[in-house]
């Protein structure tokens, strides 16, 4: 494997019974990549998100990680050798405070010996991460749904993750809310954060994604530049 990727697929398949929701699927992504899954619903995009984390097993291939074969490795130990995800329905508890949730999510990262004082600054650098400092501490469930999504980013975070994986991030949001993510995504890769995300969003999907990988009916159906996507007779016809 080359040095530069960071994540590899090789030929992984995933049944549910008599149904094949991936089936042979290759993927690559570059280390300092925003790499974006697209396909219609059903095509089994967050069937591969979740192999890549571990909530499911591949029936066949291998998932490697920084070149080391992850394929048995459990979710736990996934999120500790680096991959972070922020799934589509945000993870949050609404009946505690923004600050709360990120304690929550850092408490599994700090040494047990950890100080208040040094907490309460990793929790100020999440914020301050994810540009949502002007929000104060309110209880979640007072907070928009898009002010949600990018709790749960910095939630996952937390982790200090080389890949984070982002499931429909932009679903729902308005403009306004998608221009402000897509400076986000932009900002984190910027510093260092290798990114692979779905989307239907095919707005915000040309706004950040360095690269595409499109699946139709569980396999990979073509890659390339968004440019290069956009022009593809097949693609266009799925």
């Amino acid at each position: 494997m080359e040095q530069n990727v960071i994540l590899t697929l090789e030929n992984i398949s995933k049944n549910f019974g008599g149904i094949q929701a991936v089936a042979d699927f290759d993927l690559e992504v570059v280390r300092g990549d925003i790499h974006c899954l697209i396909g219609p619903n059903g095509a089994g995009k967050t069937t591969v998100f979740k192999m890549v984390t571990g909530i499911y097993r591949p029936n066949t291939g291998r998932i490697l990680y920084q070149g080391k074969d992850i394929t048995a490795m459990s979710p736990s130990n996934r999120a500790r050798s680096g991959i972070g995800i922020k799934m589509q329905v945000p993870g949050v508890f609404g009946e505690l405070t923004l600050r709360d949730n990120l304690r929550i999510a850092i408490a599994n990262y700090l040494p047990k010996r950890a100080k208040a004082q040094e907490r309460e600054a990793r929790i100020d650098a999440l914020i301050e991460r994810v540009k949502i400092q002007d929000l104060g501490n309110p209880l979640v469930k007072n907070m928009t749904h898009g002010q949600h999504q990018w709790l749960e980013i910095a939630m996952a975070l937390a982790s200090s993750p080389d890949l984070l994986l982002l499931d429909e991030l932009a679903a729902g949001f308005g403009p306004e809310e998608t221009a402000f993510t897509a400076q986000l995504v932009k900002g984190l890769n910027d510093q260092g954060l290798t990114i692979l995300f779905i989307d239907h969003d095919m707005d915000f999907v040309r706004q950040i994604a360095k690269q595409v990988t499109v699946m139709h009916n569980g396999r990979k159906f073509a890659a390339g530049t968004m440019d290069q996507i956009s022009q593809d007779e097949g693609v266009i016809n799925i």
